[in-house]
């Protein structure tokens, strides 16, 4: 594998990947500057889940130079690619096709085995619309955090890297 830097590839660094690593898609990595410590390091991956194809897309441009960004449009897609691959992170939002289902897909995360670890971030404009707070009873409406929108590129990468930074909360 190569990697190019450049305009036209000018210039090139080989790469071989280890057998541990290999499987995994060539965009999911990133390399560390320093020479010491120069390995490569998978890149976290944020699941973006938003009927709203501008807030996706939004997401990705923000997110993508620092983590892997996977789309969905629904809860029911959503569903779909946790069974294909857990992601470290969920943007989620709390207003999509029916108005509960990023509040009862949240929920159902948190309640599952299998997805209760993963850290939901709540996107959603409903503060403004319906003077909503986040306040709720945290065993109903669990979240890791919760964001406004519209929300600033600054503030959404600040909020996913201290959900991402803080150690797993252990049960």
């Amino acid at each position: 594998m190569w990697i190019e830097n450049g305009v036209l590839g000018e210039s090139a660094l080989p790469f071989h990947l280890t057998p541990s690593l290999r499987g995994y898609r060539a965009d999911s990595f990133c390399l560390t500057d320093n020479p010491e410590t120069s390995t490569v390091k998978t890149m976290k991956t944020i699941l973006v889940v938003d009927d709203d194809s501008d807030c996706r897309e939004f997401a990705k441009v923000v997110l993508s130079p620092r983590y892997e960004v996977r789309m969905v449009a629904s809860a029911d897609q959503c569903r779909a690619e946790l069974k294909a691959r857990k992601p470290d992170l969920i943007l989620l939002d709390v207003m999509m096709s029916q108005l509960s289902d990023g509040l009862e897909l949240a929920k159902e995360l948190k309640e599952a085995q299998a997805t209760s670890a993963i850290p939901v971030i709540m996107l959603t404009n409903v503060t403004e619309v319906y003077d909503y707070r986040s306040q709720v009873d945290a065993a109903y409406f669990p979240h890791d955090r919760w964001l406004d929108k519209p929300v600033k590129a600054a503030d959404l990468l600040k909020a996913v890297a201290d959900v991402l930074d803080r150690p797993p909360v252990k049960k």
